[in-house]
């Protein structure tokens, strides 16, 4: 039995010189930006627009809130009032260049990036703090309605 011989070597170096490897690690920092900025404007929207409604009844309920709850409306302040998220942007738009040497080496070495597994690790990072923020904002809620209907 013979073995297959190996491919041609690329007539570049491997260290990036290849503008076909080059593009193809630019077009996936690319999909990780969208991937990353999605996740910020997300944040982003939650905590300038849903979070003041939910602290206002609280606030005219004089509920006693959670400590976690306390604390994901004390950082939704920061990036909602704050500007917190003018700091945040930052981070969200560097992750991806920061993973470009990733992305080259992958390239370099003819293997793909699992997309569809990053995909759903940067979805269920998303749900899972969507979810969170949901559990810090739904939960006082059942005091809030104690008090509208006098712990019957």
């Amino acid at each position: 039995m013979t073995r297959p011989s190996s491919p041609e070597p690329l007539p570049y170096s491997a260290q990036g010189d290849d503008p076909r490897l080059t593009s193809r690690a630019v077009g996936q920092a690319a999909r990780a930006m969208v991937l990353s900025v999605s996740v910020w404007v997300v944040l982003v929207l939650l905590a300038m627009f849903v979070t003041p409604i939910f602290e206002s009844i609280f606030i005219n309920f004089k509920t006693e809130l959670p400590g976690f709850t306390k604390l994901v409306l004390s950082m939704s302040r920061w990036v909602g009032r704050d500007y917190g998220w003018l700091l945040l942007a930052p981070a969200f738009f560097a992750i991806p260049f920061a993973l470009l040497p990733v992305f080259r080496a992958q390239a370099a070495a003819g293997r793909q990036i699992r997309w569809r597994l990053m995909q759903r690790l940067v979805y269920t990072f998303t749900m899972l703090i969507v979810g969170a923020y949901v559990l810090a904002m739904v939960l006082p809620m059942a005091s809030v309605i104690e008090t509208l209907y006098g712990g019957r």
